[in-house]
């Protein structure tokens, strides 16, 4: 068996499922390497640096400059040779992968919150996500959550599914005040000492980004030196009360230490199809606030500040009890990190790879 894994979001300006991908490569890698020859093909030559150095993995640079679906199958789905198997983190297939084929389904929102997304990305997008999804050999899910939706909104059957749950880099730890790493991020984007809270993530229309606006201008005329921070490619061209900072896209180590140093993050969505920026608070020592349900309840467990329903008034009143109880604070953040442990790396490099396995045994077998 050898494992082609789909690299194109490994590089510059990486957001979710790049970290994914990164993470699972370097989990194998402390392993002593994948459960098989690895090679993984990259859209961009800064992907390079993000590969680990170990036995058995190597990766190529492919199609630079390739539009998206010429890559996808030239580039990817050329590369097949008889006893491979696909790795395709990115919702996609190429249609012209002969052999077994693991996808990763990361969410279902093009079904479950289109007003997202324009049209012409709901028929394109959804409609390729339907053929892979029913092409792959096996799909992994992140959550039970997206489990049941891909159930609901795919058609795929049950047997067909596996959830394996993400990790989170181990950059994301707790830190002092006083660490180089989260003096360097206040530094980055012009924090000085001021408190922060913390938003991560693109401003998509279910991260209701107008209603924690709108609450943290309320919460701050009771604390008026506290400061939001919206880092996550497109914030750069948000407006707001005063105190907010919008960053845009920031460098990893800046995000490491933006995360690291914040009071909280604040991350009202109404639905995600696990909620990443939540774990990787928790793992940092950081209280995170969100609507707890659906996926979000499996990524905050019983550490995070629910929301409920979210609103300018229920974020508001969440980060007044934030900042007035510290003591609970304390608690949140003790209850953050244990259940963030739970989510180790070593485990989710086992999980996908015994998922390649199961698929490229039943394909020998069938």
């Amino acid at each position: 068996m050898r494992i082609v894994v789909d690299g194109r979001r490994l590089g510059l300006g990486q957001t979710g499922v790049g970290r994914y991908l990164e993470v699972l490569l370097h989990g194998w890698a402390d392993a002593g390497g994948p459960p098989s020859e690895t090679l993984v093909i990259l859209h961009d030559p800064a992907g390079l640096d993000l590969i680990p150095n170990c036995p058995n993995m190597t990766a190529q640079v492919r199609g630079v400059g390739w539009p998206g679906l010429a890559w996808e199958r030239i580039a990817l789905g050329r590369s097949y040779r008889p006893g491979d198997v696909l790795f395709a983190p990115t919702n996609l297939i190429p249609a012209n992968w002969p052999g077994p084929s693991v996808l990763v389904l990361f969410d279902t929102l093009l079904w479950t919150a289109p007003q997202g997304f324009t049209w012409r990305n709901r028929v394109w997008f959804g409609r390729r996500m339907r053929l892979a999804a029913h092409r792959a050999s096996l799909v992994i899910v992140p959550s039970r959550a997206t489990f049941r939706g891909v159930i609901e909104h795919l058609g795929i059957a049950p047997d067909r599914l596996r959830t394996v749950d993400p990790a989170v880099a181990p950059e994301f730890h707790p830190r002092t005040a006083s660490d180089p790493v989260v003096l360097g991020a206040r530094a980055a984007v012009g924090l000085g000492d001021a408190d922060y809270l913390l938003f991560l993530g693109k401003p998509s229309v279910r991260r209701n980004l107008p209603a924690l606006l709108a609450g943290f201008e309320r919460h701050r005329r009771n604390h008026p030196l506290i400061k939001l921070v919206l880092a996550g490619p497109g914030t750069e061209a948000l407006g707001g009360p005063d105190g907010v900072i919008a960053a845009g896209r920031v460098p990893d180590a800046v995000l490491y230490g933006l995360v690291a140093g914040a009071r909280a993050l604040v991350y009202p969505s109404s639905e995600e199809g696990f909620g990443l920026p939540i774990l990787e608070a928790l793992a940092s020592g950081c209280p995170a606030v969100t609507s707890v349900r659906g996926a979000l309840a499996e990524s905050g467990g019983d550490a995070a500040y629910d929301l409920g329903e979210v609103g300018p008034g229920s974020i508001a009143a969440a980060l007044d009890r934030l900042a007035d109880d510290p003591a609970e604070r304390s608690v949140r953040i003790t209850r953050g990190l244990a259940h963030a442990a739970r989510f180790t790396v070593a485990a989710f490099a086992q999980g996908v790879g015994r998922v390649l396995e199961e698929a490229y045994t039943a394909n020998q077998t069938g």
